[in-house]
């Protein structure tokens, strides 16, 4: 049985073992290094992807779901997309955190399905134009356009906005909050929330704090599952 690592760890140029089935081939194993952290990619299906590990170990169609392990032997990703035009290895591989694998795999494995977290909100990071224009004490945030009734963020106090407003072709509700950070970690758009969010699970409670009429407020939110 191979031994799970901390995905957390992982560092831009340490080699990358990658193992699995490519084009059928089984018991495949290439070698690469870590090429980046974090990355985003979007999937066949249109569904983002985050917080991905790229390597350039050669992954190809039948790798998905194998192992890509650390120079140690241990899991650090369970590899799960490649970014190329033909169809075939380009050294554009992708693999899912194992640190997030494992808390899906203990989810599935206590309660049959994966319970999604969710936070309930639509919006707008911020640029230094609209913090300006909008006369707002920060210049990076999460500027929140719209709470759904009933979800988390509402329950918690969150502020949607509440005048229209023209920015460039966009036509945003203003006068609501800015989201600044999830547990004291800092988010500047919506990308980094949704990743934050996804980094903790059903029932947590988290820390949001936010600018409202210019003054920072912290508010405690209970995160739920996502509507389905």
């Amino acid at each position: 049985v191979a031994k799970l690592g901390n995905s957390d760890f992982i560092k831009v140029g340490q080699k990358a073992i990658a193992i699995g089935n490519p084009f059928g081939l089984s018991h495949t194993l290439t070698t690469g290094v870590i090429s980046a952290l974090n990355r985003q990619i979007e999937s066949q299906r249109g569904k983002a992807l985050y917080d991905l590990i790229q390597t350039d170990a050669a992954i190809n169609p039948g790798n998905s779901g194998g192992p890509l392990l650390n120079s140690s032997g241990e899991v650090i990703g369970i590899n799960t997309a490649i970014f190329s035009v033909s169809g075939g290895y380009l050294g554009i591989g992708f693999a899912i955190p194992v640190n997030q694998a494992k808390r899906v795999a203990t989810q599935l494995i206590t309660h049959g399905r994966y319970a999604k977290p969710w936070l309930g909100i639509s919006g707008l990071g911020l640029s230094d134009d609209l913090a300006e224009l909008l006369k707002l004490k920060v210049k990076r945030g999460v500027l929140v356009a719209e709470v759904v009734l009933g979800s988390p963020a509402f329950k918690g106090g969150i502020q949607g906005g509440r005048t229209d407003f023209i920015f460039g072709n966009l036509r945003l509700p203003v006068g609501g909050d800015v989201i600044i950070s999830i547990n004291e970690k800092e988010v500047f758009n919506m990308v980094e929330l949704v990743k934050e969010i996804n980094r903790h699970a059903v029932g947590d409670s988290v820390q949001i704090k936010i600018l409202r009429n210019n003054q920072p407020v912290t508010l405690e939110v209970v995160l739920e599952e996502i509507p389905t």
